[in-house]
């Protein structure tokens, strides 16, 4: 018999390898297999086998941990040396499988779709990530193990924590991150259901973690529901407990790696509740505002902080809103907590100069500027125009470096960068005695008027920001609409995308519409959230600010202007997605007052009814019903009881009425039609013949 390389004679060393020994009544032999070893599961077993004249002795299969010069003698079966790591991974799939399925992948600070996250530049932020990272190395855990960066918007925030994040990934003293951020198209990233999840990945993969993996997945094995719980059970369960059960019986060792000492979590003020459905099936508003989830994850944070098995400190950055405030400043809290507010004390100034240099050097030698330019004073103005705050800094920058090659026709990217400067310098407010956001809500001001004509911009603005598809998937019921289907409603002439938005290019991403850009999957995207703050506050918007009811009547009337192109421009796959437009206010259709609607109702007379009735009546069920009763509900809202219909309702009811019944559709009957031009209430119903009404308006 061949005698494999490990063997001499009867001994067999193995080292560092996991070997099982079946024993059989079978002819004597001996393989030896080599397999990838697992470091995370390497134990040193005494070999004490019975003889198989032993009475004990009974055919088995013996897993050993670690065997090293041992000495079999007769052997009566087969030596099998098979990896753990393969025996674990093929144990666990089902686990691993469960846990990635309720992670949230792009949550994690490197994760790709955070690729154009903000991060500190070289040399800037020094003293405040010396602070931080001197409190992770020194025992951040023995004194206080939570600290809370905060500070007002666009002082950098995310910045530094990420800038924290990318140094401990590389230092292998992170242990896990998350960042609540909203998107376009998940809303997992700003809700709490795949936060321990999300942490309990990073830490089972962690290289300085072997004893935690198998543990972790052994939770998750044993209680494949663990992820319906709240996040308090699931913390126990996936991190506590594991780590608990590691310091009862002593860890294994890391195998060299580097022990992780921080979990960081960014954007805490950007965690919104989530949205339930009811027995139904019907999404519903959230039991509780968004405050009572971020004081949910608060206080697991804190109790695990307070745990002497968990060995990690907590780096936590948020805006000072009042509930978390509230949190930290609670005599539960106050003991275990350190803040680091970003404020004068950490020089910004001095970093937002070395931030400006660095930049226009760049505008300098891309556009051969002289080295003298800008003036002296004009780079003081920029600083303190800026206040502390990185994001005017940020935006600022954006405007003078110009729009990109796929910009738009406007006023800043057709000037040189000597005239877009002196634009931003005539913007800004008189330095002293002005506070920060001012001199920001000027900028953004400034780039608005800018604009064509500022007040559409500002619709298409705040439509983009409310114009939603339904998604069960999604927490919040709910998720941005694709960029398709907001220039099929908005677009009533080729081009006017470009027209309202052209001039935004340093606040705002506008994906490219030809169907050839490997770009057209993105989303809009706006690069700070202070410009959507901005936006969205009649105080700081002035005479440019547009409500959400006016936003909502603008995409009503759009949606009736452009219907004529609708149906030739959505393919059979995106119909779907057409079915489930909607609003937050749930108010698809419905005009806010009786002046929006006889300001449409000329768009509304023009609309080929029929066809709209029939490609609808023709659609997925279980939206095209919600969508005729809500359409039949709309046109007659505004009509007066004592008086006959307008002639929009008319038109639109007496056509939905016809193509309906002609396809065998159940419809209101004369009787609910008669009351209905009495009371909203009347109930009434619209489903095809053979299926059961499942909504009525």
């Amino acid at each position: 018999m061949a005698t494999p390389q490990s063997v001499q004679t009867s001994t067999i060393r193995v080292i560092d390898r996991t070997c099982y020994l079946s024993i059989g009544r079978q002819r004597e032999e001996e393989r030896l297999r080599g397999l990838r070893p697992s470091a995370a599961l390497f134990s040193r077993l005494p070999l004490n086998l019975p003889r198989p004249s032993s009475p004990t002795f009974n055919p088995s299969t013996v897993s050993v941990g670690h065997i090293e010069n041992g000495v079999l003698g007769d052997n009566y079966g087969h030596i099998a040396q098979q990896s753990s790591y393969e025996s674990e991974r093929d144990s666990f799939k089902d686990a691993i499988n469960n846990l990635v399925k309720n992670m949230e992948s792009s949550s994690v600070h490197d994760a790709s779709e955070r690729s154009d996250a903000p991060k500190c530049m070289p040399n800037t932020r020094v003293k405040v990530q010396e602070e931080i990272m001197s409190w992770i190395h020194n025992g951040g855990r023995k004194q206080r193990g939570i600290m809370w960066v905060t500070g007002p918007a666009g002082t950098g925030k995310s910045a530094v924590l990420g800038s924290i994040a990318d140094t401990c990934k590389m230092k292998g003293l992170l242990a896990g991150s998350f960042c609540f951020s909203p998107t376009p198209h998940s809303d997992e990233r700003t809700t709490k259901k795949r936060l321990v999840a999300t942490l309990a990945y990073q830490l089972q993969e962690h290289e300085g973690l072997p004893d935690v993996r198998r543990r972790i997945l052994s939770s998750i094995d044993r209680r494949p529901a663990i992820f319906t719980k709240n996040l308090k059970e699931q913390f126990s369960e996936l991190i506590l407990n594991p780590l608990r059960e590691i310091k009862q019986r002593g860890p294994g060792g890391s195998g060299g790696a580097v022990v992780p000492k921080v979990i960081v979590i960014d954007g805490l003020d950007e965690c919104v509740a989530e949205q339930y459905c009811d027995s139904t099936g019907d999404l519903r508003a959230a039991a509780r505002p968004k405050e009572g989830d971020q004081r949910e994850i608060l206080s697991v944070l804190l109790r695990a902080a307070k745990d002497d098995t968990f060995p990690f400190c907590i780096l936590l950055g948020s805006r000072p809103e009042n509930a978390i405030r509230h949190f930290f400043t609670s005599p539960d809290a106050q003991d275990v907590t350190q803040e680091l507010f970003l404020g004068e004390q950490y020089d910004p100034d001095a970093d937002i100069t070395l931030f400006y240099e660095t930049k226009l050097s760049v505008v300098r030698e891309k556009f051969e500027l002289p080295e003298t330019w800008p003036a002296p004073h004009e780079k003081t103005t920029l600083v303190k125009n800026a206040s502390g705050q990185f994001v005017y800094a940020d935006t600022a920058m954006r405007i003078i470096e110009g729009a990109p090659k796929s910009g738009a026709n406007n006023s800043f990217s057709l000037g040189t960068p000597c005239h877009r400067l002196k634009r931003i310098l005539a913007s800004g407010l008189s330095v002293e005695g002005s506070e920060p956001l001012e001199t920001l809500d000027a900028l953004y001001t400034s780039v608005l008027s800018t604009c064509p004509e500022p007040s559409l911009t500002m619709k298409w603005l705040r439509a983009i920001r409310g114009l939603k598809v339904l998604s069960s998937d999604s927490p919040s019921g709910e998720k941005d609409a694709p960029p398709w289907l907001v220039r099929l409603i908005l677009e009533s002439y080729p081009g006017e995308e470009r027209h309202a938005l052209g001039a935004l290019a340093s606040l705002l991403y506008v994906p490219p519409s030809t169907r050839r850009s490997r770009e057209l999957g993105r989303a809009y995207s706006f690069y700070h959230k202070a410009f959507l703050d901005f936006i969205q506050s009649r105080d700081r918007c002035g005479g440019l600010y547009v409500s959400t009811t006016e936003a909502e009547d603008f995409i009503n009337l759009r949606y009736f202007q452009t219907l004529k192109n609708h149906f030739e421009r959505i393919v059979t796959r995106k119909d779907f997605v057409y079915m489930r437009m909607e609003y937050q206010s749930g108010k698809m259709f419905c005009f806010s007052s009786k002046k929006a609607f006889k300001e449409a109702q000329d768009a509304l007379l023009a609309c080929d009814v029929r066809q709209w009735t029939w490609f609808v009546a023709n659609s997925h069920y279980a939206y095209g019903g919600h969508y005729i009763i809500r359409m039949f509900y709309a046109v007659h809202q505004w009509c007066p009881w004592y008086q006959p219909c307008r002639p929009a309702c008319n038109h639109w009811r007496q056509n939905m009425l016809s193509v309906l019944t002609a396809s065998g559709w159940k419809v209101p009957t004369a009787q609910q039609l008669l009351q209905n031009r009495f009371s909203d209430d009347v109930l009434y119903d619209f489903h095809p013949a053979g299926i059961s009404s499942r909504r009525r308006s």
